[in-house]
């Protein structure tokens, strides 16, 4: 049994068990409410105990109700084909507030989230049911953005862990941080683990940094654990695939690359309008035209664009001695600067 059935679960369980399950959660420190319990009602007490579902799955209470609505077989009902969300309710659900990158969304959900929420099915086709994906692209194109909307989405446990944070000086320390992550990982599947910045860690062995040697080897090895055991998807970020050993890149242990352009116009023009909905705008700001303007930007570029001309309205506001709009003189300034 895994945390996506008990999500499962949980809808089905009244009160008074939901009750059972949050007070044993709260008394081992797995589950931390805002309130007491009892003015938690059903609904409140179910979002409750499913943001904490991964750490739950041992409590006696838990393993009696997964008993109770277990199928014959003591594994999860396979979804019918009429039961499976489609497409775009998957990429409404797993990416609130993310606009633009309409294919890298499809690609996280068709080679991730699938394989990872429905393993019973995607083993029937021969995928890996633990993926890998190295995901690529220029600095400031929302990368980092995009996976931590996705991996909230999901509602799998999930870790995100800048690579060379893990490097340490004393031999054998970096492997014991990586074999950490991957023990905690397998616990709590399904389980995504996303290492950010792995140029930093996972040097090519042939640039001669043998204190690093040893993080490549432990990672090679890990992968190849996870891959056998199943349950947890592994996402390596960099902007430079080129720095990276080539052990780790082949495709027996890379399962696809997803590369992540710079916006298009359409993207744009999305970014600027959805960036700037909260703003004071002033109402003659054609934001169409501002996205052929700003072709070459980044998704981080056009929101700094966004924030240096509300700087201007914010100091105009105190000179002035009352409330401003960000004007299209605003925005020109800002790009100039």
């Amino acid at each position: 049994m895994n945390a996506v059935h008990l999500v499962e679960v949980l809808g089905k369980l009244k009160r008074p068990e939901l009750l059972r399950i949050a007070r044993e959660g709260r008394n081992e420190g797995l589950v931390r409410p805002l309130f007491p319990l009892n003015q938690y009602d059903t609904a409140a007490l179910r979002r409750l105990l499913r943001r904490s579902a991964h750490r739950l799955l041992h409590l006696p209470s838990v393993q009696e109700a997964l008993r109770r609505y277990a199928t014959p077989s003591s594994q999860p009902a396979e979804p019918s084909s009429a039961s499976l969300p489609s497409l775009p309710q998957l990429v409404e659900r797993l990416f609130p507030g993310v606009y633009g990158m309409y294919a890298e969304k499809e690609r996280l959900i068709e080679r991730l989230y699938l394989p990872l929420a429905y393993p019973r099915i995607a083993e029937r086709y021969g995928l890996s049911l633990s993926p890998t994906l190295l995901v690529m692209g220029p600095p400031g194109t929302g990368k980092s953005f995009l996976l931590k909307r996705f991996i909230q989405g999901t509602g799998f446990w999930g870790s995100w862990v800048a690579a060379p944070s893990l490097a340490n000086k004393w031999y054998g320390e970096t492997e014991r941080h990586l074999r950490r992550l991957a023990k905690i990982a397998l616990k709590n599947r399904p389980a995504l683990l996303v290492l950010d910045e792995i140029d930093g860690l996972f040097v090519d062995r042939s640039k001669n940094l043998p204190w690093l040697n040893g993080a490549t080897l432990q990672m090679l090895t890990l992968l190849d654990t996870l891959k056998e055991q199943g349950g947890v998807g592994v996402v390596l970020l960099t902007n430079h695939k080129d720095f990276i050993d080539p052990a780790l890149l082949r495709s027996e242990r890379i399962d696809e690359e997803l590369y992540i352009p710079l916006p298009d116009l359409e993207e744009r023009y999305q970014i600027l309008v959805q960036a700037s909905r909260k703003l004071p705008l002033a109402p003659d700001i054609d934001w169409r035209s501002w996205a052929e303007r700003t072709e070459g930007y980044s998704r981080a570029d056009l929101i700094q664009l966004l924030k240096k001309a509300g700087q201007r309205a914010f100091l105009a506001h105190f000179r002035e001695g009352k409330p401003q709009q960000i004007t299209e003189i605003d925005l020109r300034r800002a790009i100039s600067e």
